[in-house]
C-alpha cells in the first residue's frame, strides 16, 4: 500500500478548503437546487481502513468512517434510490421532487459485503 506523501496531504487540505468554502458561501446550496429532478450516481470501489494493506490505488479506497459520513449526507440531502427506482427514473416512469442518489460499487470485494451492505 502506498504511504501518504506530503503532496497527498496538500491535495486533501485543498479539497477540504474548497468544500468548506462552497458550504459557507452558500454556493453548495445553489448547486443542490440545480439537482432537483435529477439523479446523482455515486460509484465506489473499496471500503478499507486507512492502514489496510491493499494493491488498490489510494484514490479508489474509502475508509468505512468516510463512507458512513457520506451516507449520512446522502440521506440528508438526497432521496436514496434502489436500482429499480433508478430504472424507473431512466425510463420516465418516476420523477423525484428532490435530488436523488444511487450508490453503486464496481466490484464484488468482500469489504463491499462486510462494510457497505450493513451501512
Amino acid at each position: 500500500m502506498r504511504r501518504h506523501t506530503p503532496r497527498d496531504r496538500v491535495v486533501h487540505a485543498a479539497k477540504w478548503l474548497v468544500a468548506n468554502l462552497l458550504h459557507w458561501t452558500g454556493l453548495l446550496a445553489l448547486w443542490r437546487r440545480r439537482l432537483r429532478g435529477k439523479v446523482v450516481v455515486l460509484a465506489y470501489h473499496r471500503l478499507l481502513p486507512l492502514d489496510a494493506d491493499t494493491w488498490s490505488h489510494p484514490g479508489i479506497v474509502v475508509s468505512p468512517a468516510t463512507f458512513d459520513h457520506q451516507l449520512r449526507l446522502v440521506r440528508r440531502y438526497f432521496q436514496p434510490l434502489s436500482l429499480a427506482a433508478f430504472e424507473d427514473f431512466l425510463y420516465g416512469r418516476a420523477e423525484f421532487s428532490r435530488p436523488a442518489c444511487l450508490v453503486t460499487f464496481d466490484d464484488g470485494w468482500m469489504d463491499t459485503y462486510t462494510e457497505a451492505w450493513p451501512a
